[in-house]
């Protein structure tokens, strides 16, 4: 399950209140039963605040991708107006049907829905799945999450070569924080030996991409690369 969404299922009632044990009887018998009704229908209700907001983030991130791409088709937008007003059922109905023929904006949300968990039961299988075709299709953030799931092992074997072929791939198609976690992997060798000049030109193409925290490993490879000092260099 994405980082984002891991929390969100562990809560319980809360902490003890030692103060209830303190309550007068004259409150009754089902007093404690009232209390952990309400108490189970807060947690569920912010619950639902949180899967929404997430929703509403990330239709919007969505909608602006496809304007930009200039394939902001009514029907997918038609789903996009579903997936914000949390209707995740019709919004998978009206992608599945465009995901069938080929729409990748619609494959990366079907892949989205299943790994969310968001109207249908959550699947990392069916999200690599729906990911693979958007990211064959140069999807990049379909390349950037599939190359999660093959670095986590969820859904696919665990295999952090194919992540940083997608990664690497989703760097090339303007990801940023693919380009970032691509050079981190090959600094640290994650998917054999450390590959300095390979981890020098990622960290360049995530600074250049408008992602700051390359910077400093960027500067640190060049003074390590050059012997010269340089302003901002990790110390």
């Amino acid at each position: 399950m994405p980082t984002a969404w891991r929390g969100l299922g562990g809560e319980d009632h809360g902490p003890a209140r030692p103060v209830d044990a303190q309550l007068p009887r004259r409150f009754g018998e089902g007093y404690d039963e009232r209390v952990r009704r309400v108490e189970a229908e807060r947690v569920t209700r912010r619950r639902t605040g949180m899967l929404i907001a997430l929703a509403v983030a990330l239709g919007l991130f969505v909608l602006a991708q496809a304007w930009v791409a200039g394939r902001a088709a009514p029907a997918f937008d038609a789903g996009l107006h579903r997936f914000r007003d949390a209707d995740f059922g019709a919004a998978q109905r009206v992608w599945t049907q465009l995901a069938g023929a080929g729409d990748a904006n619609a494959q990366f949300m079907l892949g989205y829905l299943s790994e969310a968990g968001l109207g249908r039961p959550w699947s990392a299988r069916a999200a690599a799945a729906w990911y693979r075709l958007a990211a064959d299709a140069g999807h990049a953030e379909a390349q950037w999450r599939l190359g999660l799931l093959y670095d986590m092992g969820l859904g696919v074997p665990y295999e952090p070569a194919a992540a940083l072929r997608w990664w690497a791939a989703a760097a090339s198609g303007g990801h940023g924080e693919a380009a970032y976690r691509l050079a981190r992997a090959r600094l640290e060798g994650a998917a054999g030996p450390t590959d300095v000049d390979g981890a020098l030109a990622a960290f360049e193409r995530a600074f250049d991409l408008g992602w700051p925290a390359a910077r400093p490993y960027r500067d640190a490879l060049l003074v390590a690369s050059s012997g010269r000092p340089h302003p901002g260099a990790l110390p």
